[in-house]
């Protein structure tokens, strides 16, 4: 699966972003730049534009994005992931990995998994308010129902041949007669129709 740009918003929302490298840590051995780019590719002073810290988040989510599928033995939802893949980026993957939160998800417990987001709070054994907010974003996400939306039936006109019947009419078009009668109100006898005739048809 590949992660939403409601997923990608949310990780925006939180990494924040700096277009020159710095250290949230002094004790980090990296530098950190645009949205929560931690490599040793990046140097003391560097700067980038936002264009480029764009870029960077794109390729840095594939390993997330990869990771995450590669840990679900279960079926989630656009949403589900999207959360999924916002925890990772920001606890890493192997954390992820070895969580009982995703022990609850490939056990199809998903109320269970709901709520582990609340126990990765900490840094350095302390709550931060920043992750809390962040969790309850996640765990928000993940509880989401996606909706679905049923594609809009389109309508064509069909040419009635000899031999044609409401009923062989229904099957070559995956429908029922009683659909066809009310898509075709100046029928009235669904046993009177006749070669040449124009009458409307789903075409699903």
């Amino acid at each position: 699966m590949k992660i939403s740009q409601v997923g990608i918003n949310l990780i925006k929302s939180f990494e924040g972003c700096v277009l020159h490298a710095y250290k949230a840590v002094e004790t980090e051995k990296y530098f950190t730049i645009g949205y929560g780019h931690y490599s040793a590719s990046n140097k003391e002073n560097q700067t980038i534009t936002q264009a480029q810290a764009e870029e960077l988040l794109k390729n840095d989510l594939v390993k997330f994005e990869e990771g995450v599928t590669k840990a679900l033995k279960v079926a989630v939802n656009q949403y589900q992931f999207d959360a999924l893949t916002s925890l990772a980026y920001n606890i890493g993957l192997s954390a992820l990995q070895t969580s009982d939160l995703l022990t609850y998800i490939n056990k199809k417990d998903f109320a269970k998994a709901s709520n582990e987001f609340d126990r990765w709070i900490h840094a350095g054994g302390v709550v931060l308010n920043g992750l809390v907010t962040r969790r309850k974003a996640e765990k928000a996400l993940f509880n989401m129902v996606v909706e679905h939306v049923k594609p809009k039936e389109v309508i064509v006109k069909y040419r009635v041949h000899s031999g044609d019947s409401l009923s062989r009419i229904a099957l070559k078009y995956k429908t029922t007669v009683d659909r066809l009668l009310k898509l075709n109100p100046t029928i009235k006898n669904k046993n009177l129709i006749y070669a040449g005739q124009i009458i409307k048809v789903p075409n699903n």
